[in-house]
């Protein structure tokens, strides 16, 4: 993956040039024992984000941070009847239908594809590399599953703020269009000799832990690239973090 110094670049240049209202990942709540823990969850997950994006604060950028602190959405599916236990499987089934609601199609709606580069040529790999991704490429291929492991290892097992978290806390990655091939087929097995994950054995399971430190702007900006997801993946437990 390309070593952008600047993992804001995307998101300024979606906000200014492709004029999108919001960013930022959907986030399914799959774990209702402690209300208490989970808004301490979302207190540290928003600290991260801010404090990671405040490391641009000082740089002269026609979209501020301020701005990208405003337009990052915490869009937080809760229903304890629907999400409860929930497995990454039907998280995925059900941010596929999301995608299609006419609260994400408006969304998408307000995004100018048709203007040109997501940002100027200042050398040829940069430009290929921000012109893979469609403008919405990010926020509608991948959702966030936060379950009761990713839940403990943010508020009990990372350090806390204002320390640095390390890659100790995680939240789950789904990537929408992963699917189980059928049995028999050769040229994609359904067991690819891994040990099994919640009944998987192939080697990419549909979804990964990452690092909760760099959610948002740094994993959200590095899946940008469709094709990133099958040069990071980490297979858990792995954790991936970039």
């Amino acid at each position: 993956m390309a070593d952008d110094p600047d993992e804001t670049k995307w998101v300024r240049r979606l906000i200014q040039t492709h004029k999108t209202p919001v960013w930022g990942f959907v986030i399914y709540r799959c774990t209702y024992e402690d209300d208490k823990a989970w808004s301490k969850f979302m207190q540290i997950m928003k600290f991260r984000a801010h404090e990671r994006l405040r490391l641009w604060e000082e740089a002269e950028f026609e979209v501020p941070v301020t701005r990208l602190i405003e337009t990052l959405d915490w869009n937080v599916r809760e229903d304890r009847l629907l999400f409860d236990g929930a497995t990454k499987s039907f998280v995925r089934d059900h941010f596929r239908e999301w995608i299609t609601s006419r609260e994400a199609v408006q969304e998408q709606e307000l995004v100018d594809e048709s203007v040109g580069p997501l940002v100027e040529q200042e050398d040829e790999q940069d430009l290929d590399y921000f012109n893979m991704a469609k403008a919405t490429e990010t926020r509608y291929k991948f959702a966030v599953h936060v379950d009761a492991d990713a839940l403990d290892s943010i508020i009990n097992r990372a350090p806390q703020p204002p320390e640095y978290d390390y890659g100790v806390g995680f939240v789950n990655l789904i990537q929408k269009d992963w699917y189980m091939p059928e049995p028999g087929d050769e040229n994609d097995p359904v067991d690819e000799g891994e040990e099994p994950i919640e009944g998987c054995r192939r080697h990419d399971v549909g979804w990964m832990k990452v690092a909760i430190e760099n959610l948002n702007p740094g994993i959200y900006t590095a899946f940008r690239d469709p094709a990133a997801w099958y040069v990071e993946y980490v297979r858990p437990p792995g954790i991936g973090n970039w």
